[in-house]
């Protein structure tokens, strides 16, 4: 779906060596960021070097497991701050409050804003954006700040992971996208 203030969740593997990204040049945003994804960027940026001490951290003792395994509860505690400094009413609405796997990715399939690196989500069928007249294709959508990026190491449609898209670059050598996220969890920091 096109970006009207609602953001796309993304299933994406990414296996590319880092070394191949040596000549990077960042990618605008293709449309426009909420005022929003300024804030919860912000609030995730705030985050950065936060550590879980002895397996518990403060994401999961506010999601209601101390010692959860929490980049999704990284995310979702963001979105709460946001919605508690600027009164927004993001969390429930525009991004899921979960704290297991694939429940924020089924979220986002029944919202019809989830989009997959193959261009069909599985047992759902073809994406396309609106406003466009064709379905997309592999790698017609490049993630926007703010989206959330659900990884599967499997390469099945399970999701083990969840991060937020901070900005992309393209290799100019390799015409590659890289997407920088902010992530809680990995391995045991923001």
């Amino acid at each position: 779906m096109k970006h009207t203030g609602r953001l796309a969740a993304l299933l994406l593997v990414l296996l590319l060596p880092f070394s191949s990204f040596a000549e990077e040049e960042r990618l605008p945003p293709a449309y426009c960021v909420p005022d929003y994804v300024q804030h919860l960027l912000q609030v995730a940026t705030e985050e950065l070097g936060y550590t879980e001490s002895h397996g518990r951290t403060k994401y999961g003792e506010w999601a209601g497991d101390p010692v959860a395994q929490w980049c999704a509860e990284f995310q979702c505690w963001c979105v709460d701050q946001v919605d508690q400094r600027w009164g927004t009413q993001l969390l429930r609405n525009v991004y899921p409050f979960y704290t297991s796997s694939n429940t924020g990715r089924d979220w986002f399939i029944r919202a019809g804003r989830y989009v997959v690196r193959k261009g069909q989500v599985e047992g759902w069928g073809y994406e396309w954006l609106k406003g466009e007249s064709s379905f997309l294709k592999s790698g017609d959508y490049i993630p926007q700040p703010g989206d959330w990026v659900f990884f599967s190491f499997s390469g099945g449609p399970d999701t083990q992971h969840v991060a937020m898209v901070e900005y992309c670059t393209r290799n100019t050598v390799t015409d590659e996208v890289l997407i920088h996220v902010i992530e809680g969890n990995k391995p045991s920091a923001v």
